[in-house]
């Protein structure tokens, strides 16, 4: 992960394919097909890949509300 010291603050700027997965209660499979597939951008750096933020929160705001 690529993060930056802000007083103190971390400020997280990529997530793993693993975290990706967590955060949707998915696999990290799930999130390297969805790379595959270039429905995610990633950064593959080291052999591993890397998700920026921007990603998860362009997911988030086209998904569709639904009203419980």
């Amino acid at each position: 992960m690529l993060n930056k010291v802000n007083n103190g603050v971390i400020d997280q700027k990529t997530i793993s394919p693993r975290e990706l997965g967590d955060l949707f209660g998915k696999s990290p499979r799930w999130s390297r097909k969805l790379i595959r597939e270039k429905r995610i951008q990633a950064i593959k750096e080291f052999g591993s890949y890397m998700i920026p933020i921007s990603e998860v929160d362009r997911i988030l705001n086209s998904a569709e509300r639904v009203e419980a």
